[in-house]
């Protein structure tokens, strides 16, 4: 029965996905309109490679990374090479961390290629003969539908290091400052808040990391404002299968459809939600690294989550900064009415930072951005 549910959420993950922003159609679509400048894709060509193989992390490359420079057929492009992964993803399970395995992660990256992610710790006790079979998994799906010469890039890296304003006094907002008690070691910790929104039966809340509540206790855990040991919620249901999201019904104080943008106070409005794509510029608002911005890598992939041993379906990573607090920080884009939220920040390792999409949050939690 979990099963079928999980492939009923992998159909709304897609219909999210499609639709994209959430609720336009009902309200002013100037406030939708994303600023110009909000996007970037590199130029792709047959030398894509040579400054990539200049990074100690690439492993090996293979294929021919294509001459375009149009960017509608740069996402033509990625759009092409995506079915490659997806449908080799059954079998690269399997070598995945939370199987045991050497891989990180795997799926296509902005600059126009696939990649497949090693553990930088467990890299010199890859048989040889494992990175031939994937290798071969990829291709073998590739020319299946028509694709040759197929752009694949080996890297390695660490685990993602997880996340965790800090006074700010009125309705909860995204961005600010949590904390919560943890059941290890009885110590406070604090992360960000993600962003308000309802449940299926009209209660108010907002989203924050799953594995900070999982530390905190899980289900009927106590989460405080940062600057106070006042309870402003209790952990109401987590299930991190498309995203590293809780949902926290609050208590004793109200929820704002806005996210803190800067010092002092300053808030942006919630004008909507929905995915985004490679190549996108997004803002993240962590109560750490503050608001900065940065530009989507690789989109819809498969990403290991350290904290729960478990892989993360359809995340998103990106190279914004981010640090130790700043898990749960709403991920958002810039519109003319104010912000469109697209997704939950969980994690980060070196350059690469990590992001469950709107539509996985919503998919995992069943509740409803406000804005």
């Amino acid at each position: 029965m979990k099963e079928i549910f999980k492939i009923f959420l992998s159909m709304l993950v897609v219909s999210i996905m499609l639709i994209g922003t959430v609720g336009a159609e009902s309200t002013d679509s100037d406030k939708y309109e994303l600023f110009e400048g909000e996007y970037y894709l590199p130029d792709y060509g047959p030398d894509s490679f040579e400054l990539l193989n200049q990074d100690s992390n690439i492993i090996a490359t293979w294929g021919t990374v294509p001459e375009i420079t149009d960017d509608k057929e740069k996402v033509d492009w990625l759009a092409t090479i995506r079915p490659c992964i997806n449908n080799s993803k059954e079998d690269l399970l399997p070598y995945m961390k939370s199987h045991g395995g050497p891989l990180l992660g795997f799926g296509t990256n902005y600059e126009g290629y696939i990649f497949v992610e090693f553990d930088e710790e467990s890299i010199d006790l890859v048989d040889k003969s494992v990175m031939n079979d994937i290798y071969d998994t990829i291709t073998k799906n590739a020319k299946e539908i028509g694709l040759y010469d197929v752009p694949i890039v080996y890297r390695t890296n660490k685990e993602a290091t997880l996340d965790s304003r800090t006074v700010y006094s009125g309705d909860l907002v995204g961005g600010i400052a949590l904390k919560h008690r943890s059941t290890d070691d009885n110590l406070w910790y604090s992360s960000t808040l993600s962003f308000a929104a309802e449940d299926s039966n009209g209660n108010e809340g907002f989203v924050m990391t799953a594995h900070s509540v999982d530390d905190a206790g899980g289900i009927g855990a106590f989460i405080a404002q940062y600057y106070t040991n006042v309870q402003v919620g209790e952990v109401t249901y987590y299930d991190p299968y498309f995203a590293d999201a809780a949902w926290v019904e609050a208590t004793n104080i109200n929820v704002a459809d806005d996210i803190y943008y800067a010092d002092t106070d300053v808030l942006k409005d919630v004008t909507g939600y929905g995915d985004t794509s490679q190549g996108a510029k997004v803002y993240i608002s962590g109560i750490t690294s503050e608001t900065n911005y940065g530009y989507v890598t690789d989109d819809y992939i498969t990403q290991y989550n350290p904290y729960f041993d478990q892989d993360l379906y359809y995340q998103f990573s990106a190279d914004y900064e981010a640090d130790g607090g700043d898990s749960g920080a709403p991920i958002f884009q810039k519109t003319l009415g104010g912000v469109k939220i697209v997704g939950v920040h969980w994690g980060h390792q070196g350059t690469a930072t990590y992001f469950s999409p709107i539509s996985g949050v919503i998919a995992d939690l069943g509740i409803t951005p406000l804005y």
